[in-house]
């Protein structure tokens, strides 16, 4: 996929996806109004499960995925359905895997192999969980080769297997079908693993802090929105303290602490430091985020940090919030996260208030290692607001 593609491969791979996915609607207007579609579902289930505890993180998930599935595959994840059933299960199963260990795990090449060759390891189970998802999009890619249109995409699939056969006689195409299955993987796994659990988080800090956040979030949708409209994303203008609490989650939770491997392609200096090509290097996105020279109290979840001193708007965001990582090669998912989590947020607290399963205290959120960015608390309260 295009994480481990380098040079005019990487370029062409990610140039062409992201102006596919345009076409598509994403960031526009029609995949917002597939994320309020989906979202419209998720408060009937919510509502049908009469303020019993719910899954949260296992709904949000099969939810979000939806919209990330009509972009990719053409089709949503119905949970009924035998060949997508399982689908959002194993990816559960999978994010509890990714984030179950320490921060950095160090060690040889040969162990990782062997880790993953072992049924009964982290790594291994991994590595199956992966597999079922593979699998999958083999299943939709031979599909979309069965029932392509002449000249109409119908999804992320349809346009790049139509570059793949535009190309097939160029022996120095960056187009395969090895890379389709790689890119729709890391879209479909990026998609998964940040917005759902910071959407996730964002509930739990709510039901956590029900005066400090929750109320003041909710008096924002009521005064802006209503009880009867449906929150859209221009509404992120009035609604300045909700945006911020996005904004914070990504600061506070980091999804990925430390960032992509990079490679120097030339001898380079950055003040004082001398870094010769061929040198790896990695950003440490949880060091930058956790910084206290950089923000005050940064062990602390405060939405305010990102509003200017009166409370009324959000400020600049500044350089060092970069929980999309860097440059060139930031996740190309940013809008769509960004967009998912304010209306999954500001549409659960119009219609719903966050409680604690029995009134039992949440444990500390505000935990740094990399376990604590899959939440142990898998159940909430909704209870409804009308």
């Amino acid at each position: 996929g295009m994480a481990n593609l380098n040079g005019e491969a990487w370029t062409e791979n990610r140039n062409f996806g992201l102006r596919v996915l345009r076409d598509l609607g994403f960031g526009k207007t029609p995949m917002e109004e597939n994320i309020k579609d989906e979202l419209l579902n998720l408060v009937n289930k919510i509502d049908g499960a009469k303020e019993r505890p719910v899954p949260v993180l296992e709904l949000i998930l099969s939810s979000t995925l939806n919209v990330t599935s009509l972009l990719l595959f053409g089709t949503k994840c119905v949970l009924d359905d035998p060949k997508r059933g399982n689908l959002v299960k194993h990816t559960v199963k999978f994010l509890e895997l990714l984030h179950c260990d320490s921060i950095i795990e160090s060690k040889p090449q040969w162990l990782s192999r062997l880790e993953a060759s072992l049924p009964f390891t982290r790594t291994g189970a991994m590595r199956r969980t992966r597999q079922v998802l593979l699998d999958f999009i083999r299943d939709r890619i031979k599909e979309h080769e069965d029932t392509i249109e002449a000249d109409f995409n119908r999804d992320f699939i349809d346009g790049y297997l139509r570059m793949v056969k535009k190309h097939q006689h160029d022996p120095h195409s960056a187009f395969h079908e090895r890379h389709l299955l790689g890119n729709t993987a890391e879209l479909f796994l990026g998609a998964a693993s940040n917005a759902p659990s910071l959407i996730h988080w964002l509930l739990l800090v709510c039901a956590q802090n029900p005066d400090r956040v929750q109320a003041r979030i909710q008096r924002e949708v009521d005064d802006v929105v209503g009880r009867h409209r449906q929150p859209t994303w221009e509404d992120r203008r009035a609604m300045p303290f909700t945006m911020a609490s996005v904004l914070e989650i990504t600061r506070w939770k980091v999804m990925i602490p430390i960032g992509m491997p990079r490679g120097v392609q030339e001898d380079t200096s950055i003040g004082e430091y001398f870094i010769p090509k061929g040198t790896m290097v990695l950003a440490n996105v949880m060091g930058v985020h956790r910084d206290p020279e950089l923000w005050e109290n940064p062990d602390d979840f405060d939405p305010t940090r990102f509003l200017t001193a009166d409370g009324t708007e959000l400020s600049k965001k500044p350089e060092y919030h970069i929980a999309f990582s860097l440059g060139k090669r930031n996740c190309p998912g940013e809008m769509l996260g960004n967009v998912q989590m304010f209306l999954y947020l500001a549409t659960l607290l119009q219609k719903f208030s966050v409680l604690p399963v029995d009134g039992r205290p949440l444990p500390n959120l505000g935990c740094l290692t990399t376990t604590c960015s899959h939440p142990s608390v898998k159940e909430l309260l909704f209870v409804s607001r009308q």
